[in-house]
């Protein structure tokens, strides 16, 4: 349990430090009278300060110091300056507790309303726990990028004391502020620890929907949001594994959030001049706001858009122009150093994207960025402007098709129950038509939500790149749902309206909602719980869950066990292989695979598509990529041949497509699949012929296969 203390200590140290600048920025008083909540004042508080320890993290990788010692410093520091935060939390959290306890005795409490919150909570409660199980499990087959390069990149720099440049690794030039946080976790307790600061992140947006919901809907609505994101199988998921997602809709919550309330303030000082003191520290949220979404910059590209999207809420909002400017320059400036560093380093902003603009991209070319675009247009449906009748009818029909096929939107060898988002969401969102007055709150969260969600149609169809969205159609569909309830919920339980909204025609559109609700809780049960788990290579299970509630407290209960749920990742027996077989200054060479996690040896991708760093087009023969590689300290190649191109031929032979697990039968068989004339391969392919050349030379040969996966030594026999 060392990474719950771990996770935990870095949470307290970052809030309390958030806090204690919170209070610096916006003033104790007008803090505390109008502009947050004690729940606002603990959400921003713990975001502002994670955010800056991890750039703090940032800056010590930069300068070599990208060590636990260096980790330790940065987390004694920020403990110092935020005592005074943590008092002021915890006095927060003293009164919040008191007031919960009154509420709970009081008679009012029993009331079916209140029961329902008190369930909700209970739901909310019991979803984390599984969830802290879930993140205690080593990442697995379906944590593909967490093993490519949110946990992998992070461990490489440890390993190295110092943040460089991977040169055939390109998504370690994203934005990495999560990955920072990652690191600590992998410094202190490995991917455990790591995995928290995710959960952690999930559970900040939560809270901060409730809140939201509590200033300017209700707070039944505001559970209602919650247990409707929370139950969401792809969002659950994703808050037990070392992925972004997630803190990216975190931060761009609360960048809106920020701004709804800085807006929401100036309105009332119109129309209540005075008020107009507060006016000044409520601007001041701007500048938290603008913070909020350069932490978000810093966590993907995707940031970029959100930034246009609220300064265009603004504008529509009528917030002066000089302060629009000072909420887009600060996001710009604290979102920053990750561009200017991919400036510096790779010569492209927003590496490896944007090639034709930025044509002296490090290690990239033309031909490598037009695959990588279309690989990211490949997901979903058609949405081209090249056919606008077309993508304009998928558009439309897209609600529909998330819900009916939702396998168009992942990865199709990654596709299980946990890459859901259910339909209720579309569903609340289409009956919100049928609600006649809507607060401006539902009017603000439905533009952004509908921004999103357009964009991500034109972009990228991947369901994970919807997630930011999410929060504001939670918000928006338990504004809907709330609606329909109160017709068996009402606020007074007796009243002379009792008789007339108890009426068939409001009771069935309420019972309906409560089913719905209900459903989607039950059906994530049953998923999560029914539904057997599987890997990567079990393409026949018909549905299959990435997460598992009894093998994760099984887990919990028997740690031992817990490396059955990595032996699901083909590669991983190869990596137990090279780190014990392999010289530790032994460089090893990864072909048709990027996990590169669990190898503790230095490594690189070696497919020619990822990079132009191995000069494979200066190189004539086999024997030169050999000397190549040993002159470069490269003594292993690993090959994953379940995720690589087969000879038709080959394929017609051997209609089960098994992969024998003798070295010498696995040897011919990459004899025949890694050797062809120069017409077989496209220019980016053209490895292919070199590696095969090496292999019927006799310079590679297989030294271990199992499960499809084959570790080649490099220059065997020769000097």
């Amino acid at each position: 349990m060392r990474a719950l203390l771990v996770t935990g200590l870095v949470w307290c140290c970052s809030a309390g430090m958030g806090r204690t600048l919170l209070e610096l920025l916006l003033g104790r008083r007008s803090s505390e009278k109008a502009s947050l909540s004690p729940l606002d004042s603990f959400v921003f508080a713990s975001a502002i300060g994670l955010g800056i320890v991890a750039y703090c993290v940032f800056a010590a990788g930069l300068c070599g110091l990208f060590t636990s010692a260096a980790f330790l410093t940065i987390l004694l520091i920020a403990g110092a300056v935020g005592l005074r935060g943590m008092r002021a939390t915890w006095a927060d959290a003293r009164t919040a507790a008191s007031g919960l306890m009154q509420r709970f005795g009081a008679t009012e409490a029993r009331s079916a309303r209140h029961l329902t919150i008190y369930a909700c909570w209970c739901l909310l409660l019991l979803l984390a726990i599984v969830a802290v199980a879930a993140c205690l499990q080593p990442p697995g087959a379906h944590a593909w990028d967490s093993l490519a390069y949110h946990l992998a990149d992070p461990k490489v720099y440890l390993q190295q004391r110092r943040i460089a440049i991977l040169p055939t690794e390109h998504h370690s030039n994203f934005p990495f502020t999560m990955e920072m946080l990652f690191a600590i976790g992998l410094a202190f307790d490995g991917y455990a620890a790591a995995n928290l600061f995710h959960l952690v992140m999930f559970v900040l947006l939560v809270l901060a929907i409730v809140s939201a919901c509590t200033r300017y809907l209700s707070y039944g609505t505001g559970m209602i949001a919650a247990v409707l994101l929370a139950s969401t199988p792809i969002v659950l998921w994703e808050a037990t594994v070392a992925y972004s997602d997630l803190g990216l809709s975190l931060y761009i919550f609360l960048a809106w959030y920020a701004l709804t309330i800085a807006v929401r303030a100036r309105e009332c000082a119109r129309v209540h001049p005075e008020q107009s003191s507060l006016r000044a520290s409520d601007s001041r949220l701007l500048l938290i706001g603008g913070a909020m979404l350069g932490l978000a910059l810093g966590i993907k590209y995707l940031a970029l858009l959100s930034l246009g999207f609220l300064v265009l809420l603004a504008l529509v909002r009528r917030v002066p122009v000089r302060q629009i400017a000072l909420f887009a320059l600060t996001a710009i400036l604290v979102g920053s150093p990750w561009y200017i560093k991919n400036i510096v380093w790779m010569h492209n902003p927003v590496y490896p994207f944007a090639y034709r603009v930025f044509p002296r991209s490090l290690y990239w070319t033309e031909d490598r960025a037009t695959p990588y675009s279309t690989e990211q247009q490949s997901f979903g449906t058609e949405h081209s402007l090249a056919h606008p009748a077309l993508t304009l009818r998928n558009l439309i029909a897209s609600p529909w098709s998330l819900i009916a096929n939702p396998q168009l939107y992942t990865n199709q060898a990654d596709f299980t129950f946990t890459s859901l988002i259910g339909g209720l969401y579309a569903g609340f969102l289409f009956s919100l038509a049928f609600i006649r007055r809507k607060p401006p709150l539902v009017w603000d969260s439905a533009i952004v939500f509908g921004l999103l969600f357009v964009s991500w149609f034109f972009i990228s169809e991947h369901i994970r790149y919807l997630l930011p969205a999410l929060p504001f159609a939670a918000i928006v569909a338990a504004f809907a749902a709330r609606s329909w309830l109160e017709a068996i919920l009402p606020a007074k339980p007796s009243g002379p309206d009792k008789a007339i909204r108890s009426n068939v025609v409001n009771i069935v559109p309420s019972f309906l909602t409560v089913s719905a609700l209900v459903g989607q809780v039950v059906l994530l049960g049953w998923g999560i719980t029914a539904l057997p788990v599987s890997g990567r290579a079990d393409p026949e299970t018909p549905m299959f869950t990435a997460l598992s509630a009894p093998e994760a407290f099984a887990d919990l209960l028997r740690p031992a066990e817990r490396e059955r749920h990595v032996r699901r990742l083909t590669s991983y027996g190869a990596a137990e292989w090279l780190n014990s077989a392999a010289p530790l200054k032994g460089g090893v060479i990864l072909y048709e695979d990027v996990h590169g996690f669990y190898i503790d040896r230095s490594y690189l991708w070696g497919n020619g598509e990822h990079s132009a760093y191995i000069p494979y087009d200066k190189l004539k023969t086999g024997h030169d990529l050999t000397v190549w590689m040993r002159q470069n300290g490269y003594v292993y190649a690993l090959f994953n041949l379940n995720y690589a191109p087969r000879p038709t031929a080959w394929t017609e032979a051997n209609p089960s497509g098994q992969l024998p697990e003798d070295p010498d039968e696995v040897n011919a068989i990459m004899r025949q699949w890694y050797f062809g004339s120069e017409e077989r391969w496209s220019k980016l392919e053209g490895w292919r012929k070199l590696v095969g050349e090496a292999i019927n030379s006799g310079e590679w040969v297989v030294r271990y296969s199992h499960h499809g996966v084959a570790v080649l030594e490099i220059g065997a026999g020769k000097p």
